[in-house]
């Protein structure tokens, strides 16, 4: 099958095999992410985080994939690593409905999409303006605003400068839980240009139910009001190994427009005063420290089972690294959409989720086509594009 321009899927899953393999060609090119090993063993690394038990060939798998996007776009483009969980739900409406607004110039494999309503970015059309009112953000990348507008990524795949490390939370995605996904998802109905709300909440629920038949997390979106801690905790898929609900966005911005809409950041956004563009230092053209919070990397690794933690390269503050560290992305929808300056790739701890053959009953190409159908019976989409593409 033939690449879409606009990213999607992964390649197609391997066929199931007991050896654990994971493969860097050098003839392909350099890679972003291999640079922030600065000579240490890839394989290793891989070999470590993915452990041994029966998904382990499969996320290595994956990793190598991963690797061989990046050689392949390398000399146009910077790469981000995106992981997620409960998140899953939202992106993927959020997808559909940039399909069929593109009039489905979009393929039904194009990769989850983490933003889609255009208002919030006519308050801040560009990165900058953001940048320069996040002194006066209450929760900094976690207030409301900030949210709307950007993601948290990782600027490698071995990335040990981030909340989120890519080969870390492969498998489990991670989530904050200062949010309600069900306050989300029905704001997102309503923008659709839903009004009646005993209406908004019914398709809410039918979602939530799709969600959990395809083992995507539910209980987040069941859950009204904050308190998404609860849902976390209990998890809200009907999967019998709830740590395969990982998500990941590997998504590529053009180098040209890298310094517009990305920044090297601290974690909760702080960006740093680097006096390099950021592009150059992604490009390996510099080295730079990357901060820690020693506190939240404990806690963090506790979290997953040690035999899928990453080892990390190098773990002190203190160190110079290329390529490492954390990063803002502003996600506007149109350059998101757009090959000419973006690429997304989708990858997710869920083999079976990932098989683009519809015939699967439980692959993204079967949950597509089930999501289509009841956001069709629901919401017209002349209308949904008078909310979604609405200027405030």
């Amino acid at each position: 099958m033939t690449p879409s321009p606009f990213g999607g899927v992964a390649p197609r899953v391997p066929p199931a095999r007991d050896d654990i393999v994971f493969i860097v060609r050098p003839e392909l090119g350099p890679s972003q992410s291999l640079m922030t090993l600065d000579g240490a063993s890839a394989r290793d690394a891989v070999l470590a985080a993915v452990g041994h038990d029966d998904h382990a060939a499969f996320e290595a798998y994956c990793f190598q994939s991963m690797i061989e996007r990046e050689q392949e776009h390398h000399e146009d483009f910077v790469v981000f690593y995106h992981s997620y969980s409960a998140a899953a739900l939202l992106y993927e409406i959020q997808a559909e409905l940039a399909r069929q607004l593109s009039g489905h110039e979009l393929p039904d494999d194009f990769a989850p999409l983490p933003r889609i309503h255009r208002g919030p970015f006519d308050q801040f059309p560009e990165l900058s303006m953001l940048r320069e009112s996040f002194g006066s953000l209450k929760g900094q990348d976690h207030d409301p605003k900030f949210r709307a507008l950007a993601i948290s990524v990782s600027n490698s795949l071995f990335a040990s400068g981030s909340e989120a490390p890519p080969l870390t939370c492969f498998r489990a995605g991670y989530s904050c839980m200062d949010l309600s996904f069900r306050g989300l998802l029905t704001s997102l109905l309503t923008t659709c240009g839903m009004s009646e709300q005993d209406e908004i909440e019914h398709l809410a629920d039918q979602l939530a139910d799709l969600a959990e038949a395809f083992d995507l997390q539910a209980l987040p979106y069941r859950v009204k009001g904050r308190d998404s801690h609860t849902a976390m905790m209990l998890g809200g898929s009907g999967m019998t190994n709830n740590l395969r609900r990982g998500h990941m966005l590997q998504l590529f911005v053009h180098k040209d427009y890298c310094d517009d809409i990305c920044y090297r950041s601290a974690p909760y956004g702080k960006g740093f005063a680097d006096t390099f563009r950021f592009v150059d230092f992604l490009r390996g053209k510099h080295r730079a420290y990357v901060t820690f919070d020693d506190k939240f990397t404990r806690s963090h690794s506790l979290s997953h089972s040690l035999a899928h933690s990453l080892v990390v390269i190098t773990n002190r503050p203190e160190t110079r690294k290329y390529c490492d560290g954390q990063a803002r992305v502003f996600m506007h929808p149109d350059v998101f959409t757009d090959p000419t300056r973006s690429r997304l790739y989708y990858y997710c701890a869920n083999a079976e989720f990932l098989q683009t053959d519809p015939e699967v009953p439980k692959s993204r190409a079967a949950f597509v086509l089930s999501l289509r159908a009841l956001l069709g019976a629901y919401i017209n989409i002349d209308q949904a594009r008078l909310g979604i593409e609405a200027r405030e």
